[in-house]
């Protein structure tokens, strides 16, 4: 029974009664009288009831549940317990008798699915009417039937013999794994054993009971089931009661209360067991070795420890009397985080994915790290790494929790992917470690166990380093693999509002008394930030061979840049240019007149600012940016060359602007991009053509059914791609004469303005 303080309406389970609008509920007695009297009645007045189609579908889960929550979550609330334990037929009318007087032998588990359909709900449409037809009938204490909600509910119990080694929560947990399968329509159950048994229930009229094995009952169960979602057998499950008179909202309110109690008692039981569980996986000495696990468990501990303390405030005293707010916020947390065992579910998944890990690992002595926590190799040496593949996910329990109370938002968590795998998979990986930890080829090298979300599972890489640890000083690793990417560190840096100066010497006294800078501008999506990373690449002489690449910014190359940032690379010997080189990286222009205009305006002050003046004064080449595919002329485009123009406005910026075409794969067709740019709109073709996802393509072990042609095309796009960057940079080989960025008092003179033509 749930009872509305505010209008003293009562919300009672039919129990498999049959019901009827207008009929007359005594509380005391726990009757029906009147048996469709005034239902005949309200047929003979039109429009007198309301239809609403519900078509709801739920399963909840019972164990390790308190006895009460299983009768309260049936629909018999403590005065109806008291009534039908003290009534001469006791509980036997109720259609699920036999589950109720029914206990598991020892050394069983057992877990219950409560199935709950709802298919729709008829209403009086005119309440006062009806109470002004029943009144000179009723008992003024009695309450009157203005609601029915029509469905069907059914129970099935598996039982299961608690397994050799097993705890009774251990074989409970896996129970209700394999019944969150048969719920949800899974084709694979897993966790059962031939043993299982099955007992099923139904109100449904004329189901009797059945019982034996899950392969037995199955296809009944399954033909049951579908038959409650058929409104054509749907029963009255839910009735809507409202008080004759005032009085009785006043007494109905102790009701509630009565029901808060046993709810939050509930809860408090609950978050009790998922404490002691969590402090159990938090002591685990898988978690002491992985850097993943306990932020996440601790995480969660945040999540409980807050639940126990709304569940507390619930609890107080309300000196106002009034209970309703305490309901529904009871009731709230019952149904998000309780009901359906939330709690246990991932406790569950976190504990099996613990245990899975710790039967891979033992009698294996590897290290298990993350991939960030490998030492760094240093010249001569060599590992092998087996990867177990992660998923980086949100957990939708957390963001659930983060939704309802406003705790920070929880970042994407690293789950093992293998925890979701079946049993045969799992002794598949098991078997390939063992390999992999025996293995002996002669050689010294490193092994180590560690996670990944860029391989895919059991995935084998080696990894070996060839040169002097002194190459990639100034750096840090963002990505071990093959090869590896590093962020070079800069020496100095300045951040001023949305600029940027970054400068980087690898600590070097040699430098070159020359100097280069060029400006990139272009669309959002040309790949600015890109070109920059393999500029970079090239100018620091790398090779195709090496096991490294450089990257100058450590967010992924997906972001959009929203900064002014100028990369100098100071010479030093082995680069591939003989001079320093600035790179200023811009904001993509998007198409949007007012965003666009604010672009220009911030390269426009980045340009001026003392700090850029003072440092290069001058301008070696502007590059636009341009994706070589695009065969129409976007408005994005049309602003840069605008923004070019107001920009250098009174230099020859012609001769030093050139195309920079990205995404350039046919190097034997002019980009189109070109034949969107007539002269008359901006006065250069002077235009080289890049081709950059070779940069961080990852290399392979050349195959056994591979040729050596197949193999060396890595090598081959590579070496195009340098001999293009080699092209552009040539054309400072010798010195010659450049021209500075217009004055300060110039630019600020002009009014920023960009047509979106």
């Amino acid at each position: 029974m749930e009872v509305r303080p505010a209008s003293g309406d009562i919300i009672i389970s039919a129990l498999g009664k049959p019901l009827f609008l207008g009929d007359i509920y005594d509380e005391s007695t726990n009757t029906f009288t009147n048996q469709g009297v005034f239902n005949m009645w309200l047929d003979l007045l039109p429009d007198s009831t309301k239809f609403e189609d519900l078509n709801q579908w739920s399963q909840t889960y019972f164990f390790r549940q308190p006895e009460f929550y299983k009768w309260l979550h049936l629909g018999i609330d403590i005065h109806q317990h008291i009534f039908l334990k003290g009534s001469a037929i006791g509980d036997s009318q109720l259609w699920f008798s036999d589950y109720i007087n029914h206990s598991p032998p020892d050394g069983w588990a057992q877990i219950t699915i409560h199935f709950s359909s709802h298919g729709c709900k008829i209403s009086v449409a005119d309440v006062q009417l009806l109470l002004r037809m029943v009144k000179s009938y009723a008992d003024p204490s009695a309450h009157v039937v203005s609601e029915i909600m029509y469905g069907a509910n059914s129970l099935l119990i598996l039982e299961e013999p608690i397994g050799i080694g097993e705890t009774k929560e251990s074989a409970e947990d896996r129970l209700f794994h394999a019944a969150k399968c048969i719920a949800e329509g899974g084709q694979d159950i897993v966790g059962l054993s031939d043993f299982a048994q099955c007992r099923f229930y139904s109100d449904l009229p004329g189901e009797n009971p059945l019982s034996g094995s899950l392969i037995e009952c199955f296809s009944n169960v399954e033909e049951i089931l579908n038959k409650m979602q058929d409104s054509h057998f749907h029963i009255p499950v839910k009735a809507t009661l409202i008080p004759l008179s005032i009085e009785v909202t006043f007494r109905s309110s102790s009701s509630c209360l009565d029901n808060v109690l046993y709810v939050l008692t509930m809860i408090s039981n609950l978050l009790s067991e998922a404490l002691n569980e969590l402090f159990s996986l938090l002591a685990d000495p898988l978690v002491q070795r992985t850097t993943r696990m306990r932020p996440y468990l601790m995480h969660f501990l945040g999540c409980l420890n807050q639940l126990s303390i709304v569940s507390n405030q619930i609890l107080t005293i309300d000196e106002s009397g009034r209970n309703e707010r305490r309901m529904e916020r009871a009731i709230h947390l019952w149904r998000t985080y309780f009901a359906n065992r939330q709690l246990t579910e991932w406790l569950f998944l976190r504990r099996r994915g613990m245990v899975i890990v710790n039967s891979l690992l033992q009698d294996i002595n590897l290290p298990f790290l993350a991939t960030t926590e490998l030492p760094d190799l240093t010249a001569g040496q060599s590992r092998q790494i087996f990867i177990l593949k992660t998923v980086k996910r949100k957990d939708p329990f957390l963001e659930q929790f983060r939704l309802d109370f406003g705790t920070p938002e929880s970042p994407e968590w690293s789950i093992l992917d293998i925890v979701s795998s079946t049993n045969d998979h799992i002794d598949e990986i098991r078997s390939k470690l063992m390999e992999f930890a025996e293995s002996d080829n002669g050689l010294d090298i490193q092994r180590f166990i560690c996670t990944s979300s860029d391989h895919e599972d059991a995935h084998i890489i080696t990894e070996s380093v060839e040169i002097l640890d002194d190459n990639i000083r100034g750096t840090r690793l963002l990505k071990r693999g093959n090869p590896s990417i590093y962020l070079l560190q800069p020496d100095k840096r300045m951040d001023i509002d949305q600029f940027r100066w970054l400068e980087m010497g690898f600590g070097s006294s040699r430098r070159s008394s020359h100097h280069r800078t060029l400006l990139l501008m272009g669309a959002s999506g040309t790949g600015k930030s890109t070109l920059v990373d393999s500029i970079v690449n090239f100018i620091l002489n790398v090779q195709w061979n090496d096991p490294f690449r450089f990257r100058v910014n450590p967010e992924s190359c997906d972001n959009p840049t929203k900064l002014v940032t100028a990369y100098t690379i100071h010479y030093v010997d082995g680069m591939s240019v003989p001079y320093s080189l600035t790179i200023i990286d811009t904001p993509g222009y998007v198409g949007d007149v007012e965003s666009d205009i604010q672009a220009t305006q911030l390269i426009a002050n980045f340009l001026t600012h003392e700090k850029s003046r003072q440092t290069y004064p001058t301008i070696d080449a502007i590059c636009l940016v341009a994706n070589s595919n695009m065969k129409i002329a976007s408005s994005a485009q049309s602003n840069v060359i605008e923004a070019v123009k107001f920009l250098f406005a009174g230099c020859d910026y012609a001769s030093k602007a050139h195309w920079c075409c990205t995404f350039a794969s046919n190097c034997k067709k002019t980009p189109a991009v070109l034949e969107t740019i007539p002269p008359s709109i901006f006065p250069t073709d002077l235009h080289y053509e890049f081709e950059n996802s070779i940069l961080f393509a990852p290399k392979r072990i050349r195959s056994i059914n591979e040729t050596q042609e197949d193999y060396v095309l890595g090598q081959m796009y590579w070496d195009k791609a340098w001999d293009n960057y080699r092209s552009f940079f040539s054309q400072w080989n010798s010195d010659e004469s450049h021209w500075t960025v217009p004055p300060i008092a110039d630019v600020a003179r002009n009014p920023v303005c960009i047509c979106s033509s």
